[in-house]
C-alpha cells in the first residue's frame, strides 16, 4: 500500500477549519485505498536564529496587533474564568487531533526525517502559500525528487507581487500535480508555470454530511437558536448578527474567537461557548436554525447541513484581502452569492436556499476535485508499476 503524507495546517492548531480539513482530506485519501498520515510538523519551531525570528516579527505588523491585544487580554478581570474556559477547549482539539492517524512532532530542523516514511507528499489544504506566512516546508522543498501533489493550496490574497508569483511558479514546476482552493490565480499561474493547475474543493467538501454525523457531539443546546462565530471583531457586524438573530426570533448562540473575546460577549449572546472543540462546532451548526458569520469554514458545515446561514462582510482592511477573496469564489461556485450581506439592509433582501440546486452543484464540483485527487494519486502508481515491470 502506498504511504501518504499530507503537510498542511494541523499540529497543535486551535482552528476549527484547519483541523476538520486536515481530518477530511486524511479520510478522503485513506478511502481511496492509500496509508495515509498527517505530518506533524511545528511551524512555530524555527531553524532561524532567535535574532532572525525577531526581524521576522516585528515586520509582521499584524503580530503586533495580536501582542496589543493579548495584553489587553490579560488585564480583564475575568480572564481565569475564561483561561480555564479555554484550556478546556484546548483539550478538545488535542482529542480531536489525536484521532488523526499522524507521525512524530518535526521541526523545521528536522522535517526531512519524514522522507523515509513516505512515497508521496501532498500539501494542503487552507492558508499554505499565503505569503504572510508560508515557508519552504510548505512549498515541500524538504521533499526533493519525491513525489508532491498540491491539492486545494490556498494563496489567501487578493494580490501577489510579482516577486512571489515567480517563487510560485518556481515552487510548482517541481510539483507532479497541482490543484488550488480559489480560481484567482488558477489562469496565471497555469500560463507561467507551463502547468494544468485545477481548482478544486477545500477538503471538508469531500466528505457528506452522514461523514460528519459519525464524529459530532450531541446536541449542546436545548430549543432553537442562531449559531455567531465571527472571526474578525468589528462591532457592526456583531450588532448586525444581534439584529438578524432578533428578526428571526431566535437567541444568539456565540462561540467567541480565541483573538477576539471580551467582556462584551456575554451581553452580546443568550448562551456563550467558550468550551467548544471540533466535535461541538460541528454539533452547534448541524442542529441551529440559523447560522451567522464570516467564516469560510462555517459557511461550509452549514452548507453541508443544510443550515440556513449568513455570511457578513469582514470589515478589517487585512481580513478583506485574506478572507473576502475564498468565501466569494465558493459561494459564486455553487450559486450562493446572495447569503454574503455587506449590511443589515440586505438581510431584507436574501431569498431562501434552494439546497436541491445547491446539491447539485457541489456533487458535480465534488466529482470533479475526487477526480483530480483520485487521478493525481493513481499516476504514481501506474509509474510506479511501469518501473517495477
Amino acid at each position: 500500500m502506498r504511504r501518504v503524507g499530507i503537510l498542511t495546517f494541523y499540529y497543535n492548531v486551535r482552528n476549527y477549519g484547519a483541523m476538520l480539513q486536515a481530518f477530511a482530506l486524511c479520510k478522503t485519501i485513506a478511502g481511496l485505498g492509500y496509508e495515509c498520515r498527517q505530518i506533524s510538523y511545528d511551524r512555530f519551531i524555527s531553524s532561524k536564529t532567535t535574532s532572525q525570528q525577531i526581524k521576522e516579527y516585528i515586520r509582521n505588523k499584524k503580530f503586533i496587533k495580536l501582542i496589543k491585544k493579548g495584553m489587553a487580554v490579560a488585564k480583564r478581570k475575568n480572564r481565569c474564568r475564561i483561561t480555564k474556559d479555554l484550556i478546556i477547549r484546548n483539550e478538545m482539539f488535542d482529542e480531536f487531533m489525536r484521532l488523526i492517524p499522524h507521525t512524530v512532532p518535526y521541526t523545521e530542523k528536522t522535517i526531512g526525517e519524514s522522507l523515509a516514511q513516505f512515497d508521496i507528499f501532498v500539501c494542503g489544504s487552507d492558508q499554505i502559500w499565503n505569503p504572510d506566512w508560508s515557508n519552504d516546508v510548505f512549498f515541500l522543498k524538504f521533499a526533493g525528487p519525491a513525489v508532491k501533489i498540491a491539492y486545494a493550496a490556498s494563496i489567501g490574497q487578493s494580490s501577489l507581487t510579482e516577486g512571489y508569483k515567480m517563487k510560485l511558479v518556481e515552487v510548482i514546476s517541481g510539483f507532479d500535480s497541482v490543484s488550488l482552493r480559489e480560481h484567482q490565480f488558477v489562469e496565471e499561474l497555469s500560463t507561467l508555470a507551463g502547468k494544468n493547475i485545477k481548482c478544486v474543493l477545500d477538503p471538508t467538501m469531500l466528505l457528506r454530511k452522514e461523514d460528519y454525523e459519525k464524529i459530532c457531539s450531541e446536541n449542546i443546546i436545548d430549543g432553537e437558536y442562531a449559531l455567531v462565530y465571527l472571526l474578525g471583531s468589528n462591532k457592526v457586524n456583531i450588532k448586525t448578527a444581534r439584529k438578524i438573530g432578533k428578526c428571526l426570533g431566535l437567541k444568539i448562540a456565540y462561540i467567541p474567537y480565541v483573538g477576539n473575546f471580551s467582556l462584551n460577549d456575554k451581553k452580546n449572546s443568550d448562551f456563550l461557548l467558550y468550551d467548544v472543540g471540533p466535535r461541538e462546532f460541528l454539533s452547534l451548526i448541524k442542529n441551529a436554525r440559523a447560522v451567522i458569520t464570516d467564516s469560510f469554514h462555517a459557511c461550509v458545515f452549514s452548507i453541508i447541513f443544510h443550515r440556513n446561514f449568513y455570511c457578513l462582510e469582514r470589515k478589517e482592511n487585512w481580513h478583506k484581502l485574506t478572507m473576502g477573496n475564498r468565501i466569494s469564489s465558493l459561494l459564486g461556485d455553487i450559486s450562493l452569492k446572495g447569503r454574503l450581506l455587506k449590511s443589515f439592509d440586505d438581510f431584507n433582501n436574501i431569498a431562501p436556499i434552494n439546497y436541491d440546486s445547491v446539491d447539485l452543484k457541489l456533487n458535480e464540483l465534488r466529482k470533479n476535485s475526487m477526480n483530480f485527487l483520485r487521478q493525481s494519486l493513481d499516476n504514481v502508481r501506474k509509474e510506479n508499476e511501469k518501473k517495477q515491470g
